[in-house]
């Protein structure tokens, strides 16, 4: 798996995107597939702004290293996942802003430094046993997890990624219940599952409870795909925000880059694991 650094990758061939050379694998044809129809809760055009789904509203002010409030393996997701080391970055005003989801580094930089962006953090897991496993119902994650100064600026970073998403072709909004204080989701059908004629489905998550926004992605055969197993991982994540799940700082790893809110962010151990 290779770093990405945008919530806008699901058109094309979704998977190489999110997951370079690991997932030419889980990919399969790029002419294979076409989006499929869904809906989104969230802010910006195209959406609704929900208060449905979630039991709370409660928007905290939450403190850094951005990595506490991913999901680790085996703690979080259980057996049979292997943390995507590779994949798994520490995020900066200086290497996050990258196109599609900016026009270029120099303008993604200004805007996240408007919205008081503190910093980020990025990880993926595999299945064990990759594609083999996808074709049994296994599929690849991808997590982002962001932190702003408050709320406010947390809140413009979210209508500026769920408008980007509302106009990029080939995705579609899927309604779900809400997670966090506002939430969209969505849907595409990118390709085939390769060494199959199954349609390999794309399914994303983005939320924001106080002054974080998050976003999950997974990749996996539409067949036996439902949108369920993001909102979960999802729901991990903000229950790590609400303080109602252990959030451990990872065990680091040689990749990772000090952040501006503390002296050093390390990033998830190498331990294999996690089922969903």
């Amino acid at each position: 798996m290779r770093r990405w650094r945008t919530p806008l990758a699901l058109s094309a061939c979704a998977a190489a995107i999110l997951f370079g050379a690991a997932a030419t694998t889980a990919c399969g044809d790029k002419d294979g597939g076409d989006a499929a129809a869904t809906t989104a809760t969230g802010g910006s055009p195209g959406s609704t702004r929900t208060s449905t789904g979630s039991s709370s509203t409660a928007s905290p002010q939450l403190d850094g290293p951005a990595n506490k409030y991913s999901l680790l393996n085996p703690d979080d997701v259980g057996q049979n996942w292997i943390t995507d080391i590779a994949g798994t970055f520490v995020l900066t005003a200086e290497n996050y802003p990258k196109p599609p989801l900016f026009t270029d580094a120099a303008s993604g930089k200004k805007l996240l430094e408007e919205w008081g962006y503190l910093g980020g953090f990025e990880t993926g897991l595999t299945p064990e046993g990759r594609q083999t496993a996808v074709l049994n119902g296994s599929f690849y994650v991808l997590m982002e997890v962001h932190l702003f100064e408050d709320e406010a600026g947390a809140e413009k970073a979210y209508d500026y990624f769920i408008e980007k998403l509302n106009g990029t072709k080939g995705v579609s909004p899927i309604g779900t219940e809400r997670i966090g204080n506002e939430s969209a989701a969505y849907k595409a059908i990118q390709g085939k599952v390769a060494g199959s004629t199954l349609d390999q489905a794309v399914h994303e998550v983005v939320f924001r409870r106080g002054n974080l926004v998050a976003l999950a992605v997974t990749v996996g055969a539409d067949s036996l795909m439902r949108v369920d197993s993001v909102l979960s991982l999802a729901a991990m994540i903000d229950e790590k925000a609400l303080g109602t799940r252990a959030a451990p700082t990872p065990t680091p790893t040689t990749n990772f880059t000090p952040p501006t809110f503390s002296s050093r962010t390390p990033s998830p151990s190498t331990t294999t694991s996690g089922s969903r």
